[in-house]
């Protein structure tokens, strides 16, 4: 149940929830939580949603003894996505914020976004709010950041960021947005910085979906669809950790057909009047996908000696898409290395370290 107060002036308070779905991270959470507890805006509740975790996740949580602080546990591992509706689906504030376990939130996030939101008034019922982030090791220590640029490159509506009166906030219309990231399996925001209405949650269907690897990426384009608007903070505001435990569970999601199969999805998900509504050709969507998703990441597979995993990628993309697969260079260079057994290998490996050399040439 949805928790409205007024503030002083009469007008609806800005509440947030700061939901947490949790799976054996005990050695983090208790500084994602610290985090959330150090903000300098006072409306908020943290929702912490266990998922059967086997390690001394639950204790951790019990030992701030918050009044601010809602545990619910699991019996069983219900899965990624479901967790993330678990989570949300408990938020009593009409705002919210899902935070990973491991990750940290700023001091003045959440007075950041509150003043975002007062200026939006009512659009910010029907608005993604992100910011920038920062990129964290296991003990805390910043190693980059991740500006808008990164995430949306066509330039925001300049009607909608002025009336915000800060140039570090940009605001997209959804189709927009959707344009611009869609084709090429985007996110218009980091997902541990999204902030949204509940309203807005309910009308999507939230984190629903048939999607194992990306569904924070469905979540986004349905409400881009929608109509929602994306508003940017171009401030580090949340920090993405990056560690041993998450970087095994990349490498091995890397490696399994997990993440081109979601992108696949995502080519035949839509309907043609929606994807028309929004300006995107199917056909951009899935070259990416065979360009990027398959061919691609099939030679940076074969540069690090998995030749079978490389070998799924090159009939995935003939599978899914021969004639766009065929129109592409990339097919016959990685069909050609894999013919090669081992020599092919060693020449990924060279081919790719020309392509990295040559990028930081271009950027420096």
């Amino acid at each position: 149940m949805i928790e409205q107060r007024v503030a002083e002036d009469g007008k609806p308070e800005i509440a947030f929830s700061v939901c947490i779905p949790n799976f054996n991270y005990g050695r983090y959470l208790g500084t994602t939580i610290q985090s959330v507890l150090n903000q300098t805006y006072s409306s908020y509740e943290i929702v912490v949603v266990d998922n059967a975790s086997t390690d001394d996740s639950v204790s951790v949580v019990e030992a701030f003894q918050s009044d601010r602080i809602r545990l619910f546990r699991n019996p069983y591992n219900v899965g990624f996505a479901p967790n993330l509706d678990r989570a949300a689906s408990q938020a009593r504030h009409p705002f919210i914020i899902l935070l990973s376990s491991d990750d940290v939130m700023h001091p003045t996030a959440l007075e950041e976004y509150a003043r975002v939101i007062a200026q939006l008034g009512d659009e910010s019922r029907h608005a993604l709010i992100g910011s920038a982030i920062e990129y964290i090791d296991g003990r805390g220590a910043v190693f980059y950041r991740r500006m808008r640029r990164e995430f949306l490159s066509s330039d925001p509506d300049p009607s909608l960021t002025k009336q915000l009166d800060d140039p570090c906030v940009a605001v997209f219309q959804g189709l927009a947005a959707f344009r611009n990231v869609f084709p090429r399996n985007g996110v218009p925001t980091p997902f541990c910085s999204t902030a949204y209405s509940r309203e807005l949650y309910d009308r999507v269907g939230g984190y629903s979906s048939l999607h194992q690897i990306g569904p924070d990426a469905d979540f986004a384009y349905k409400a881009l669809l929608s109509g929602a608007k994306v508003v940017f903070v171009d401030r580090c505001l949340f920090q993405y950790r990056v560690h041993n435990a998450n970087n095994v569970s990349q490498a091995s999601q890397q490696r399994s057909l997990k993440v081109p199969l979601d992108w696949y999805m995502f080519t035949q998900q839509f309907s043609n009047s929606d994807l028309a509504r929004a300006g995107v050709d199917r056909r951009q969507s899935i070259e990416a996908f065979v360009d990027q998703g398959c061919l691609n990441t099939g030679l940076l597979l074969l540069k690090e000696g998995g030749n079978g995993q490389a070998f799924q990628r090159l009939a995935l993309a003939m599978a899914a898409y021969p004639g766009a697969a065929l129109r592409n260079v990339k097919l016959y260079l990685l069909a050609g290395l894999l013919m090669c057994g081992p020599l092919g290998t060693i020449v990924a490996r060279w081919l790719w370290h020309l392509r990295e050399r040559r990028r930081a040439e271009e950027t420096a």
